[in-house]
C-alpha cells in the first residue's frame, strides 16, 4: 500500500512538472554524444604588467617606454613577429603597504604577447625573465586551426549522440525517426527539470586553454573535449 501510494505521487507530480517545463509531446530519447581529443598548442600567449613605482609620471612613463622597446628587442633577437607585441592599457595607482596611511605610486601597463612559433618558447621564457619592472605573468596555449578542430569534434559528438540513440531505440524495438532538438549546452527542461542528466562538466564546446601564474618552459598536451545533448524523435509503431 505504501510502494502504491508513492509511486500514485510520484507520477501526479511527475506530471505537474512536465506541463511546467513543456515536456516534448511525441515518443522521445535523450541522449548526450561527446568527441576527445589531445592535441599539441600551436600558440602560446602571454599577459603581463610592467610596473614602475616612480612618482613622477613621466619618469615612470619613461620606464615603461624603456621596458616595451626591451621587449621589442627580445622579439627582435628571436625573429618573431613584434605584431605580437600589444598594449592593452595603463594606469596610475596608489598601492597601500602594510604601514597605516603609507602608499606608494604605480604606474602599471598591461601587456598581451603572442608567439606563433613555439620552437622559440624558451627564448621568449629566457628573455623575459631577464627584465626587470615585469609582474603579474599568465600563460595560455591554444591553436591556429582551433575552429576546424571544434568543426570535426562537433561531429563527432553528434554521431557518437545517433549511435547511442539508435542503440537505444533498437533495444525498444523501435527506430529513430529524426532530431527533436539539439544543443551545445545542456537542454535545461528536460536535463535539470526531469533529471535526464548527471553531469555537466567539460560541455560548452570550448577548448580548455591552460592558465597559470609563472612562465613554464614546457609546453603539454592539451584535451579538448565537446560533449552534445540531443533529442531523438521514435517512430511510430
Amino acid at each position: 500500500m505504501w510502494k502504491t501510494a508513492l509511486l500514485t505521487l510520484s507520477f501526479a507530480g511527475l506530471t505537474a512538472f512536465a506541463t511546467a517545463s513543456e515536456l516534448p509531446a511525441y515518443p522521445f530519447i535523450h541522449v548526450n554524444g561527446s568527441a576527445n581529443v589531445t592535441v599539441i598548442p600551436t600558440v602560446g600567449e602571454i599577459d603581463l604588467d610592467i610596473v614602475s613605482t616612480d612618482a613622477d609620471p613621466a619618469a615612470a612613463w619613461t620606464i615603461v617606454e624603456t621596458r616595451m622597446a626591451e621587449l621589442k628587442d627580445v622579439y627582435a633577437a628571436l625573429e618573431l613577429d613584434a605584431a605580437g607585441i600589444e598594449m592593452q592599457s595603463i594606469r596610475r595607482r596608489n598601492k597601500r603597504t602594510n604601514v597605516p596611511g603609507e602608499v606608494i605610486p604605480e604606474t602599471i601597463c598591461s601587456v598581451h604577447l603572442t608567439i606563433r612559433d613555439l620552437s622559440k618558447w624558451d627564448g621568449l621564457v629566457a628573455g623575459l625573465l631577464k627584465l626587470a619592472n615585469i609582474d603579474g605573468f599568465g600563460v595560455a596555449f591554444s591553436r591556429d586551426d582551433r575552429k576546424r578542430i571544434e568543426k570535426e569534434m562537433m561531429a563527432e559528438a553528434i554521431a557518437d549522440a545517433q549511435a547511442k540513440a539508435e542503440d537505444m531505440a533498437s533495444g525498444l524495438g523501435r527506430k529513430i525517426a529524426g532530431v527533436g532538438g539539439i544543443s551545445a549546452q545542456p537542454l535545461k527542461n528536460l536535463t535539470y527539470a526531469f533529471g535526464l542528466s548527471t553531469a555537466f562538466e567539460g560541455r560548452g564546446g570550448a577548448p580548455v586553454e591552460s592558465r597559470r601564474s609563472g612562465l613554464p618552459t614546457f609546453i603539454a598536451p592539451q584535451k579538448l573535449s565537446i560533449t552534445v545533448d540531443v533529442l531523438y524523435k521514435l517512430k511510430e509503431r
